[in-house]
């Protein structure tokens, strides 16, 4: 999933991301550069699942600023 369209900074600085999984047994995340059809270079997670089971995945955007945007959502079977 491409994450760069998920987050913009109203001041247009850049954004650093961080990934975290609730339970890394169960599946774990990474974030890993991603090339868009148009040449554009963007950022993405990666999700590898390991086994059956619950997790919350919590996603953040942070300018260096004290501009902090974060998204959680949950992976469950």
């Amino acid at each position: 999933m491409v994450i760069t369209d998920w987050f913009i900074d109203d001041d247009g600085d850049r954004l650093f991301y961080t990934i975290e999984s609730s339970n890394p047994g169960v599946v774990e995340v990474e974030i890993a550069p991603y090339l868009h059809l148009n040449g554009d270079i963007g950022t993405q997670v990666l999700v590898n699942r390991y086994t059956a089971g619950s997790v919350t995945i919590t996603l953040s955007a942070n300018d260096g600023k004290d501009g902090i945007s974060i998204f959680r959502f949950t992976i469950t079977d």
